[in-house]
């Protein structure tokens, strides 16, 4: 049986495969990419053991003889590399027994299949809730706790919790690790029917960050299951899945981004803020290093002090209140990369006023925000030097 896909589709519906990855090589559903006939699209499935996703593609018309619901098992990664270093238009795909043969222009490879029921495909499930968002939206989101959140010292899993919330109509995305907690709201396009609270894990949300960055700004479909969470893209022709953390913590974050703050400053320039980060820690290879913060009339001042010496980097800045404070630098430099990469603004950092040890609020603002929500945040606990 044979098939013929152009070239650039499949490249680009395998990339997203290789997202999906558990490293090394064995003859197991996790290494492979289902390649399946259904209907006038071929789904190209793909999973490993918390996550599975689901791409379609149209082949070339009038030169396939698959039957609906056939299909092979390829390699994915192989297959992956095997499609960059070919020139040809268009992808042949041939099966004979359990041998595969894909040629692409003058490329020829051949590679043994495993078969296609021995593919863990994913059964249905129970849906509790529904959601219309951007793939954008969310992917910043999940980009904040997962660039801003690391798990370094912990014993648990650190997980990304989705909370909606009818009355303003949003998606609350927040982790913490204890040191540092992320907060994004992200708009719900239409009306949020009920309140629903899910967890998944941190690995989850930086494989969902690779997989919507490759997805244009479209709106998608986010149903939350009993175990599981399913985000599909338009027209269903891309299906993402991932199971759900059973043990969800409830994290207080309302009540740190409700209590009042203090504004100190808003830097000017990400690239000026981000060399003075790399001037405080140029005398220190520990880039988890605390760092003496001040915001005042030179603007805002990071200085390192260790038996070598001292290093210290100054940014400009809008200054609106004069403060000092002990913060790890990784935590600040984390939110300068966010915003950079993913946040669209500009930090301005405040101080929380609680009744001791006042965390800093690192805040991502836009000139142009969101009608509903708050800004990317990060809240950071200050270092107490007992």
């Amino acid at each position: 049986m044979h098939t013929v896909i152009e070239r650039e589709k499949l490249v680009e519906a395998v990339k997203v495969a290789t997202l999906i990855d558990t490293g090394g090589f064995d003859f197991t559903p996790d290494h492979y990419i289902a390649v399946v006939r259904n209907g006038d699209l071929l789904h190209l499935h793909f999973r490993d053991n918390n996550h599975y996703a689901r791409v379609s593609v149209e082949p070339s018309p009038g030169v396939s003889d698959w039957a609906d619901h056939q299909g092979v098992c390829l390699p994915k990664k192989e297959v992956f590399r095997f499609l960059k270093a070919s020139n040809g238009a268009t992808v042949k795909i041939t099966v004979t027994g359990d041998i595969a043969t894909l040629e692409c222009g003058r490329s020829r490879m051949k590679a043994k299949t495993i078969e296609l029921d021995a593919f863990p495909f994913p059964s249905s499930e129970k849906i509790k809730g529904s959601l219309r968002l951007t793939a954008t939206a969310l992917r910043n989101a999940l980009a904040l706790c997962s660039v801003c959140i690391d798990d370094k010292g912990m014993t648990s899993v650190v997980g990304v919790s989705m909370e909606t919330d009818p009355e303003d109509g949003t998606v609350h995305v927040l982790s913490t690790n204890g040191r540092a907690m992320a907060h994004s709201t992200v708009p719900v396009l239409g009306n949020t029917a009920q309140s629903e609270n899910v967890s998944i894990a941190m690995t989850t949300a930086t494989t969902l960050v690779k997989f919507l960055s490759e997805m244009d700004d479209q709106e998608i479909s986010l149903e939350i299951g009993e175990q599981g969470l399913t985000i599909t893209g338009t027209h269903a022709l891309w299906t993402f899945r991932s199971s759900l953390l059973a043990d969800k913590k409830d994290i207080p974050w309302r009540r740190m981004l409700e209590t009042s703050s203090t504004m100190l400053c808003r830097l000017l320039n990400l690239d000026d803020f981000g060399l003075a980060i790399d001037a405080a820690t140029a005398i220190s290879d520990d880039k988890h290093s605390v760092v003496a913060l001040s915001v005042g009339d030179d603007g805002v001042m990071m200085e390192f002090t260790n038996e070598i010496g001292v290093s210290r980097g100054a940014a400009e800045a809008e200054v609106f209140s004069e403060y000092a404070i002990y913060v790890p630098i990784d935590a600040i430099n984390a939110f300068n990369n966010f915003c950079k990469k993913y946040g669209n603004g500009l930090p301005r950092i405040h101080i929380i006023n609680s009744s001791k040890n006042n965390p800093m609020k690192l805040e991502c603002y836009k000139e142009e925000q969101q009608s509903a929500g708050h800004n990317p945040t990060l809240i950071v606990s200050p270092y107490v030097n007992n």
